[in-house]
């Protein structure tokens, strides 16, 4: 099978220790304690690793994927006398009524359009017995989209309809009486632990504010429910946490070098826009002086064509004339002298 980015695979070394993975084996590991001795319904069980989780602590699970490229890798890969995988649309379950203690959809429903979505819902609770419950998962819109794209430009081509929290709540009301949220999100933790910690005690200061939540956790069933997952913490990688800072350290040097380098340049921009304005104003100036220099021009024309005028009017012509005269009658004097 290939690997989109959006359907976990376990065993690719590079995915096995990403938050996709440790995402994904979360939600299941969180529902094993329920399932024990259950009838479970894995809906869009994908490449069939969580089914095969579940088989071994329920009394019967069945994996449905619509895919049956997935359907033949599971069956060839995973394998138990209490585990069956097929070929089924979750709008259209090959199941009997009545017949299911919890059905499993993790990171189903984005995925199809809100008919789809509540056809799909029609059929669970057709397929649930009386006291059964849907155990389901959806991303945060406000994560999962409007952040994602906000910061990184990202938008996921394989979710069609997603929810806010809001928004879920009241779409699952619509089919259950009772709907109870679990919220799997990224939070700052600080542990303290021995070298093989076997328990721990969380210690959350109350919070009333989770839209920072990743993926939104939804029990519904129309019997009210005690706690049906098991909470717990990921610890990802050793000095995780250490990475991090350092990650963020050279970040902030690089977002530093960045500012130093915009400054610079706001400098040299600053200095290349006041010599532009100097340019301009002696642009400027020399239009102004070639204007006048135009208007000089056209006025000595004038005054060439005054003269030209002048020099050939009667009178003009006949004081050359008597200035001719003259010079000729003074020559002779001087030359009888």
């Amino acid at each position: 099978m290939e690997f989109t980015g959006e359907r976990f695979i376990p065993g690719i070394k590079e995915y096995d220790q990403s938050p996709i993975a440790y995402e994904h084996w979360q939600r299941y590991y969180s529902l094993l304690n329920y399932v024990k001795g259950k009838t479970v319904l894995d809906i869009a069980c994908g490449e069939g690793y969580g089914s095969n989780l579940i088989s071994q602590y329920a009394e019967k699970v069945f994996g449905a994927d619509i895919s049956s490229e997935t359907i033949h890798h599971a069956k060839s890969r995973y394998s138990a006398p209490n585990l069956n995988f097929s070929v089924e649309s979750i709008e259209n379950l090959d199941h009997e009524d009545q017949s299911i203690d919890i059905i499993v959809s993790f990171e189903t429903i984005e995925h199809v359009d809100t008919n789809m979505q509540e056809a799909f819902l029609r059929e669970a609770v057709r397929v649930l017995k009386p006291e059964g419950v849907v155990i389901l998962s959806c991303p945060n819109k406000k994560v999962a989209s409007d952040d994602a794209f906000e910061n990184w430009g990202y938008k996921n081509e394989f979710h069609i309809k997603e929810y806010y929290l809001d928004e879920f709540d009241d779409f699952l009301r619509r089919h259950f009486r009772y709907v109870h949220f679990y919220y799997q999100r990224y939070e700052n933790v600080l542990v303290l632990s021995s070298a093989e910690p076997t328990h721990l005690e969380v210690i959350l200061r109350k919070q009333e504010d989770f839209q920072h939540t990743q993926n939104m956790l939804a029990i519904c069933s129309h019997s009210e429910l005690a706690g049906v997952l098991d909470e717990s913490i990921v610890l990802e990688n050793p000095g995780n946490h250490g990475e991090l800072i350092r990650n963020l350290a050279n970040a902030y040097k690089q977002t530093k070098l960045i500012q130093e380098g915009l400054e610079i340049t706001e400098t040299k921009k600053n200095k290349i826009e006041l010599e532009n304005e100097k340019l301009e104003n002696e642009y400027v100036r020399m239009q102004h002086r070639n204007q006048e220099l135009v208007e000089e021009n056209k006025q000595l024309l004038e005054y060439k064509f005054e003269h030209n005028r002048l020099l050939n009017t009667r009178s003009m012509r006949f004081l050359h004339a008597l200035y001719t005269v003259k010079q000729r009658f003074k020559s002779i004097i001087k030359r009888g002298n």
